[in-house]
């Protein structure tokens, strides 16, 4: 599992989604959702339309070349 699809699928839990509400909600597949949260590439946009529906964004730090989800 990915950095990136391991906070995705933590995300997902705390906020009391299953991933089948998850896909309805973003109007897509879920073996696309699956695949993000097991650590596949996926395209930016799909991660920012599921950090969205969550209330997160991502902030891109060059300090230390880290991706970092924030709330």
């Amino acid at each position: 599992m990915s950095k990136i699809g391991e906070t995705i699928r933590k995300i997902r839990e705390k906020k009391g989604y299953t991933q089948a509400e998850t896909v309805k909600k973003l109007n897509i597949s879920l073996r696309t959702y699956q695949s993000i949260e097991y650590g596949s590439d996926a395209k930016i946009n799909t991660i920012i339309k599921i950090l969205e529906l969550f209330d997160y964004q991502i902030v891109i730090e060059p300090s230390d070349n880290k991706l970092k989800i924030n709330t």
